[in-house]
């Protein structure tokens, strides 16, 4: 009895080069966009490497420190006054207090501070500070014969201050009398 095989134009072909016909294979899916890896490292800060600001945003909650502002405004002929403002805030965070008074006599007189302490490693207190300060005049009540209505004193600065001393940081003078307007600050840690 003979066998009769049907070979196909593929199977001779393959069959006269050796190799050995397979079944055919399906085609392989295209490779989307490769998903990017997350890589997370530890970093370590360095002497002397300078922090990064985002570095300096994630800081440990530090102590809260008490800055007092005295003010003192001096004038021949006038009695001289003193003011003392204390705010406490946190370590790098500011505080601000806004005082705002209005008379008919006086017109407008505000007292504004602003305060940033951020505490050193050696335990200094560095402060950044805004202050905003005016004392109305009433040219009759004070025989005041150049008519000032107000005068306005307003400085910003930055300073290094030891923890719990005092230190005169600012002397203004008027630009038309005698007048002077001092400022000394003190910046404390309270534990």
């Amino acid at each position: 009895m003979t066998r009769r095989v049907a070979l196909t134009l593929p199977f001779f072909v393959a069959l006269l080069s050796g190799v050995a016909p397979r079944a055919q294979e399906t085609p392989a899916k295209p490779a989307g966009p490769a998903k990017p890896k997350v890589i997370y490292e530890k970093v370590e800060k360095s002497a002397t490497k300078p922090e990064r600001v985002d570095e300096i945003v994630k800081f440990a909650p530090g102590p809260n420190v008490r800055v007092e502002f005295t003010i003192t405004d001096q004038q021949t002929g006038v009695p001289t006054t003193s003011k003392t403002v204390m705010l406490t805030t946190s370590n790098r965070q500011w505080g601000r207090i806004r005082t705002q008074i209005t008379s008919r006599l006086y017109g407008g007189a505000p007292l504004n501070v602003d305060a940033r302490p951020t505490v050193t490693q050696d335990g200094r207190i560095n402060v950044e500070l805004t202050i905003e300060y005016a004392q109305g005049r009433n040219s009759e009540a004070e025989a005041n014969s150049d008519k000032i209505v107000q005068v306005l004193v307003n400085q910003s600065l930055t300073v290094l201050l030891e923890n719990g001393k005092s230190l005169l940081v600012t002397q203004s003078a008027d630009p038309v009398s005698d007048r002077k307007v001092t400022v000394e600050v003190k910046a404390t840690i309270v534990k």
